[in-house]
């Protein structure tokens, strides 16, 4: 696993990884990272976390969020918990780092900055006075492999309905086509919004909404890497895109066949809420 690897390389070993991350350094992340990523050789983010015996920095999960999936160059000065300097460690070739993390002694103080390029402070963020940095972490407590997740979030939420409990392959084949083919529709009708860029113009209100095109390609690469099936193929989730395009993706919409075969011996009403409930799973609308 990425995080464990990167424990390995930061001298944390797997079964220490730190991976809880204070909630001021995700609060300022979500708002410095698109700076980054939008003027990579003007901006930098500059985190320092203090380390200790109860202290942890999550430096393994924020080497993997920006570097691993960002594409960011990465800095690290790690210490450990038992407080000694290690060795820099660097992600990254450029030989220009956009991420610089810093572990820190316990009493020292903890801050998320971005700079720009002369290193001039631009933000900084640091937790509130009061804040419970020890027992305030933000970490996962259930970790999943990311290929065939789409299988365990219908299983978690579906798997006790009686179509589903036969495990027909039919059956779970075509929950993963539906799935596919919501995302697919959904897909189709993304509107890019340009208010921000619209603040100062007079053409606010009149001008028509940009259509949002997503890669059908990559969306079926998606579908077949979240149920870790490869044979799904463009013309099975059409299918359904065509029978399903232009209505509410809720329990409304028609049964697939092999679904509608399993569950035929089940009352009517009760097969009707598993599939209300196997549509709002696969159009991301939570399951109250």
């Amino acid at each position: 696993m990425m995080i464990d690897a990167v424990s390995t390389i930061l001298g944390y070993g797997t079964d220490k990884a730190p991976t809880d991350i204070p909630p001021f350094v995700l609060q300022g992340l979500i708002d410095m990272f698109p700076m980054v990523q939008t003027l990579p050789a003007d901006r930098m983010i500059h985190i320092q976390m203090p380390v200790g015996e109860k202290l942890d920095s999550g430096i393994s999960v924020l080497v993997v969020w920006a570097h691993h999936i960002l594409n960011l160059e990465v800095l690290v000065r790690p210490r450990g918990h038992e407080g000694h300097l290690r060795k820099v460690v660097r992600f990254g070739n450029s030989g220009q780092e956009q991420i610089f993390i810093e572990e820190v002694n316990p009493d020292d103080e903890a801050s998320i900055t971005l700079l720009d390029a002369h290193r001039e402070h631009l933000l900084s963020i640091k937790p509130e006075p009061d804040a419970d940095t020890e027992n305030n972490l933000i970490g996962s407590v259930r970790r999943i492999a990311a290929r065939g997740w789409g299988n365990v979030v219908f299983m978690d939420a579906c798997g006790h309905f009686v179509g589903l409990e036969k495990r027909s392959d039919a059956v779970i084949q075509e929950v993963q086509i539906v799935g596919s083919a919501f995302a697919f529709i959904i897909a189709r009708n993304l509107i890019k919004d340009d208010k921000a860029r619209d603040l100062f113009e007079d053409t606010v209100g009149t001008r028509s909404p940009q259509v949002y095109e997503v890669d059908t390609q990559h969306l079926l690469q998606a579908s077949r890497f979240l149920f870790d099936n490869p044979h799904i193929t463009h013309g099975q989730i059409e299918t359904f895109v065509k029978q399903y395009a232009f209505q509410a993706l809720d329990g409304q919409l028609p049964q697939p066949p092999a679904l509608e075969a399993a569950t035929r011996t089940v009352p009517p009403s009760r097969s009707e809420d598993e599939w209300d409930v196997i549509c709002r799973n696969s159009n991301g609308t939570p399951i109250r």
